[in-house]
């Protein structure tokens, strides 16, 4: 029988595999800005990659996880809240940075372009997820067994 693994674990464990995506983009930035890889090819794809794993994330934490909390623990809908609204601008930085290499692609050129988009990116995700970190692990103890299944449930249909 397979065991369930715990849902505010998953979601938490989301960040670990963003981080690394954020982290390689930086180092992509850095290889290109070194002269050690030609084009922005490298970071594109990692910028995407960054992309369809951030929003596959968002996606389950806004239609599955922060509904199941408010329901629970309504006390948590102006935290929850302010998470949202980081979703909202974290994709909006995420999306000018995906702009910047795609560009960048084109012209051969703007790592400058790049880096600065990237740097904007980068310093509201970390202040974005180490939110998002604080708030799971503060909320661990108040969801009980029937009620992790029930979310785990919830989070597997997304």
């Amino acid at each position: 029988m397979a065991t369930r693994q715990d849902p505010i674990a998953e979601l938490s464990h989301d960040h670990g595999h963003l981080n690394a995506l954020v982290l390689a983009v930086g180092q992509g930035l850095t290889r290109v800005e070194r002269g050690e890889v030609d084009g922005f090819d490298e970071v594109d794809d990692v910028v995407e990659a960054l992309r369809d794993a951030l929003l596959a994330h968002f996606a389950r934490e806004e239609e599955g996880f922060f509904p199941f909390v408010e329901s629970h623990i309504p006390s948590l809908h102006a935290r929850i809240e302010t998470l949202r609204i980081d979703h909202d601008a974290v994709c909006k930085l995420l999306d000018a940075l995906y702009g910047t290499v795609r560009q960048a692609m084109r012209e051969s050129d703007g790592h400058a372009a790049c880096a600065l988009a990237f740097g904007r990116f980068e310093d509201l995700y970390v202040t974005h997820a180490q939110a998002e970190l604080a708030f799971l692990n503060a909320l661990g103890a108040a969801l009980d067994g029937p009620l992790r299944d029930q979310l785990h449930a919830i989070l597997a249909d997304i």
